[in-house]
């Protein structure tokens, strides 16, 4: 094998990668067996009812839980993960929330508090580094929270309904916050998204990933051709809304579409 030949291999080889992976709570099978793989310069949307395993999937590829059957293979174990609610400590500021996994670690240095000053400002925070929790709206408190998964500088990003919580305009605003955050973060290389919003998952994703009801299994795997950069003028386009349209027949039907 030359080089070249290896450097190819590496390329796609997925960052994280699911065979037969099985999990069960007690008697209850949560998910059955479940293939996934997360590549490079990708975004994976975990999309699908309410008790179907995404968060448990989310958090066995994270590696916050271990499943109970099956293979995971991670080639990185830089990751960082993002919950539905920014978890702050109300009485550290924005800048010490985002600071928090350095500390625990060891010592905070310079280059760390400089670092976490830049992330704050690459999120739209400049000036609210000296705020609490209570002096911040919920937007700009996940924005904190999305500063401090990237402190450590993540190769992949872990996120589980993240916006859930926030206002339609503000939900929006914080897709275009993430979209950028992962074009100008060159560290992270792939994240994997759980979400309930089919539009947002089409509007994020390289590719979703549709999980049947209780127990979850992998329905359908829906590949995003829409264009990068994305902008919100890419959601009144002919293709957006038939990704929509793919994905509710998926949902609806409990079977995969048929080839167009």
């Amino acid at each position: 094998m030359t080089v070249d030949d290896r450097q190819a291999a590496v390329e796609v080889e997925p960052l994280v990668e699911a065979v037969g992976l099985v999990h069960a709570f007690g008697a209850t099978t949560v998910l059955e067996p479940t293939d996934l793989a997360v590549r490079r310069h990708e975004i994976v949307a975990l999309l699908g009812p309410s008790g179907c395993g995404k968060t448990t999937l989310l958090r066995i590829l994270s590696g916050l839980i271990e499943p109970t059957g099956g293979l995971l293979r991670r080639t990185t174990s830089d990751c960082a993960f993002v919950f539905q609610r920014p978890v702050l400590l109300p009485w550290r500021t924005a800048l010490d929330n985002v600071l928090l996994p350095v500390q625990l670690h060891g010592k905070v240095s310079a280059a760390d508090r400089e670092r976490a000053d830049q992330l704050l400002s690459l999120v739209g925070l400049a000036g609210f580094e000296q705020h609490r929790p209570a002096q911040l709206s919920g937007g700009m408190q996940q924005r904190v929270a999305l500063a401090r998964a990237l402190i450590e500088r993540p190769s992949v990003m872990f996120l589980d309904e993240p916006f859930s919580a926030l206002d339609e305009m503000t939900r929006e605003e914080m897709n275009l916050e993430l979209l950028r955050v992962f074009q100008m973060e060159p560290e992270l290389q792939a994240a994997v998204l759980v979400t309930h919003s089919i539009e947002e998952a089409v509007f994020l994703a390289d590719r979703v990933v549709v999980l049947s009801g209780r127990p979850g299994r992998v329905l359908d795997v829906l590949d995003v051709d829409l264009p990068r950069p994305r902008i919100l003028d890419h959601k009144d386009s002919e293709r957006f809304h038939a990704c929509i349209a793919q994905l509710r027949r998926v949902l609806r039907s409990g079977a995969p579409s048929l080839p167009s």
